[in-house]
């Protein structure tokens, strides 16, 4: 991974961003201060994501050992509209639970991309009886940082460059905004920011990966296939064209 110098304007830890919240104005209604606050906040944080990383390692685990037809069930969805519905009727009618409780949690796939990443013997172990061998690697970067590099080639390289230098998740989106406007500017637009939403974390949109989305997308509405640039195929993915990506 290249290291860029920084060109570009820091959207999140810029004095102007900075004062959209003055610390000196935070109070709580407990008796604390700011700086107990936000330490009980942060103390809530570890352990909630602990405990949802842990069920995100156990449900994909569980799901993994779903067979059918032999054929075996190896990601949250896209195993096949065939497998898909058959997992699905499964879980409803036999097991009595919706899949799509677990399987649509906006930050599941992002996460559980990873997992052949951190835990190449994924499937031999059993986090289910021991959660050793499924351990989340980093302290610094948390879930959020890893959910929004999570289509970058170099995520990984990302996460560890946040870690080494204990990196707060506004200075590393900074870092990695950075990143992608100079990688864009020398290679050619190849990432995308997406829109911010305020049901969904943010995250970098991989350009080439996600292209055909776009493409079918494109060709379903205009009921006719046709060329697209990558900022046109950008800009539909960041939600500033008309097309909506299923």
């Amino acid at each position: 991974m290249k290291e860029y110098p920084q060109r570009y304007e820091r959207v999140h830890t810029s004095a102007r961003s900075l004062k959209r919240c003055k610390l000196s104005d935070v109070t709580t209604d407990i008796g604390v201060d700011v700086q107990e606050y936000i330490k009980m906040i942060q103390d809530q944080a570890i352990i909630d994501q602990a405990a949802m990383f842990e069920g995100l390692v156990k449900d994909t685990w569980i799901f993994q050992r779903f067979y059918y037809k032999g054929k075996q069930r190896k990601v949250y969805s896209a195993n096949g509209k065939f497998y898909d519905l058959a997992f699905s009727a499964f879980m409803k009618t036999y097991v009595g639970f919706d899949a799509k409780m677990l399987t649509k949690l906006h930050y599941a796939w992002p996460i559980a991309s990873y997992f052949k990443d951190w835990f190449p013997d994924f499937d031999i172990y059993n986090p289910l009886k021991d959660m050793d061998d499924y351990q989340y690697p980093y302290d610094t970067a948390t879930l959020e940082y890893a959910i929004f590099v999570y289509q970058m080639p170099e995520r990984l390289e990302l996460l560890e460059h946040a870690e080494k230098n204990k990196m707060g998740y506004s200075e590393f989106r900074d870092y990695v905004y950075n990143y992608v406007e100079s990688y864009n500017a020398e290679h050619g637009k190849t990432f995308a920011i997406s829109a911010e939403e305020r049901k969904n974390l943010p995250y970098i949109i991989y350009i080439p990966k996600t292209k055909n989305k776009v493409l079918k997308a494109v060709a379903e509405q205009d009921k006719k296939e046709r060329a697209i640039s990558d900022e046109e195929a950008a800009k539909i993915l960041m939600g500033l064209a008309k097309y909506e990506i299923k």
